[in-house]
């Protein structure tokens, strides 16, 4: 009896010792009687010899006792835990969360300093299933493979379909003038006063279509797992704009439907741009350049369609004969724009005991990581796309114009834009094509030369003759018309594998663009105003077109100039 109330006491000395310590740091021992003060050595010291637990190399281990000298060894290399009562104590803290068996041990008493209760460590045990390794290796075994990358049938059907959305997402816009024209000196030509609204009209599309990457970067980043139904949603709204044109009575109804309502559009479009770098990795800038391409085939084949339908069926059934056509192909295509990597399980919002958790549990996916910002690569990107936007839109715009003033008729002003449109899918897919073998850099400081000497000898020189405007649209076309076919070989530079920075670094180039496109028509008319440069040859002195082409062409070489500080790889 008196032995028993020997331990009785022992034990509650023992557990009041340790209940005024923390949680992480008790982990009382079996000590044995002699020993003056209890163990706080490792839990796995309750079951060891005590005659092996004395020593290591001689040496008195006072933290480890109960311990074997191979486990005093083992777990004396480990780090200690902060917050804990010995140097040596590599336990881990309270933030681990306590496994089925552990629970067990506490409530049986075993970590009170009590006999525990081995039926329930039993139940502890049993209550943790072993793996089932079995079925994890079918599961394994039965996952498909991933398509092929920079080839194969899936990868090449992607970008025949992106192509496609691109041609008519961007087709329409780039060819607005003709649609101008029409409402101008036909549909609204009793109306006097409405031009500034069908200009609007005409082209707000692009300008929205450009800044609608600011949202969509982020939205497409955060919600992946909704792509397809954006990509209806907006295929739907904006085929619902080209009918709803078809029936307009006032000039406003027209800004609402193909200047609003249309650029739903790049809904549809957007991740035809950003999918791409998982389909091609090493022939992104070839796949690129194809894609962009699409701009400018659009853009030379909706002026004919639009004019022959206009001569044909009337304006009414043109648009929504177009409406039908524009919803066809991008419906046949957007089965095809899907992703090679699939996306992991979509993230449910539950409540449990009163709070808001992430369902399945796991590290949670960082959308707005912008540590890819903090390099100098994307900066440059960045400088560059603005500088060469700022110039970029001036010629497509102002070229019929000057053509018609120096009096050129062959070609005219709109030949001059199909030749344009026309070239550049040249430039585009070559320019993609050669990324992929030359750094990036080389090719787009290249570009920017070409387009300044273009701008100063072909366009202001010799400008004021047909040959040398013709020459100028072309170089043009294949220099600076075709840079955007290289922002996927920027992108790949700077996001260095990252699957979360195209769409962001895309949309950043979008966005710039835009600002370049709405920018550009001010400045050029404030240039426009300046008096002629006397005694100067060509369209320098003949015109008051001098201060726009030096303009023009020293924007594209400060954009040269910035390029050469981006990095090679």
């Amino acid at each position: 009896m008196d032995h028993e109330a020997d331990e009785d006491s022992s034990a509650r000395q023992t557990g009041y010792e340790l209940s005024a310590l923390s949680k992480a740091a008790r982990r009382p021992s079996r000590a044995s009687a002699g020993h003056e003060r209890p163990s706080f050595g490792l839990q796995l010291s309750k079951f060891a010899p005590e005659d092996e637990a004395v020593t290591v190399d001689d040496e008195p281990v006072p933290e480890y006792y109960g311990a074997t000298k191979a486990q005093a060894v083992r777990f004396d290399a480990l780090p200690a835990v902060e917050g804990s009562l010995f140097k040596t104590d590599a336990r881990p803290g309270p933030s681990i969360p306590p496994t089925p068996t552990e629970r067990a041990f506490d409530h049986g008493g075993i970590l009170e300093g009590g006999e525990g209760d081995a039926e329930a460590v039993d139940a502890a045990l049993r209550a943790s299933p072993p793996r089932d390794t079995g079925a994890e290796d079918a599961a394994e075994a039965s996952a498909e493979p991933l398509p092929p990358v920079d080839g194969g049938r899936e990868a090449w059907l992607f970008l025949a379909a992106g192509t496609l959305v691109e041609v008519m997402v961007w087709g329409l816009p780039f060819s607005s003038g003709v649609l101008l024209e029409y409402w101008s000196n036909t549909l609204f030509k009793d109306r006097p006063g409405v031009e500034g609204t069908l200009a609007l009209a005409a082209t707000l599309p692009t300008a929205i279509l450009y800044f609608l990457g600011a949202p969509l970067g982020p939205l497409f980043a955060a919600l992946p797992w909704y792509e397809k139904y954006f990509q209806l949603g907006g295929l739907v709204i904006a085929t619902c704009g080209i009918v709803a044109s078809a029936f307009a009575t006032e000039p406003w109804h027209l800004v609402l439907t193909i200047g609003i309502m249309f650029t739903f559009s790049g809904l549809t479009y957007y991740p035809c741009a950003t999918i791409i770098f998982e389909w091609w990795h090493k022939r992104v800038g070839m796949a690129s350049g194809i894609m962009y391409a699409g701009t400018g085939l659009g853009g030379t084949m909706y002026p004919f369609l639009v004019t022959a339908l206009l001569k044909r069926a009337g304006y009414k059934w043109t648009m929504i004969a177009l409406a039908c056509i524009f919803f066809a192909l991008n419906a046949a295509a957007l089965p095809f724009i899907k992703r090679r990597i699939p996306l992991p399980p979509r993230p449910k919002l539950r409540l449990r005991r009163g709070e808001r958790e992430r369902h399945p549990p796991g590290p949670r996916r960082r959308v707005f990581d912008l540590a890819w910002l903090r390099t100098a690569a994307p900066w440059t990107a960045f400088g560059t796309v603005f500088l060469g936007s700022l110039a970029n839109f001036i010629p497509a715009v102002w070229l019929p114009v000057f053509a018609a003033t120096v009096g050129i008729t062959t070609p005219s002003g709109t030949g001059l834009i199909a030749i344009l449109n026309a070239v550049t899918v040249v430039g585009q897919t070559m320019g993609g094509w050669l990324s992929d073998r030359v750094p990036v850099r080389v090719i787009m400081f290249a570009q920017s030369l070409f387009a300044c000497l273009a701008c100063l000898l072909l366009w202001g020189r010799f400008g004021t003759h047909a040959a040398g405007l013709t020459a100028f649209t072309i170089v043009w076309s294949l220099s600076a018309g075709s840079m955007a076919g290289l922002w996927a070989s920027l992108i790949r530079v700077f996001a260095r594998g990252d699957p979360a920075v195209p769409p962001l670094g895309f949309s950043v180039f979008m966005t710039l663009r835009g600002i370049g496109n709405l920018a550009s028509g001010p400045i050029a008319t404030a240039l426009l105003k300046m008096h002629r440069f006397g005694g100067a040859g060509g369209a320098y002195g003949h015109t008051d077109y001098g201060a726009l082409v030096i303009y023009t062409g020293t924007m594209m070489a400060a954009g040269g100039c910035v390029i050469a500080f981006f990095p090679s790889k």
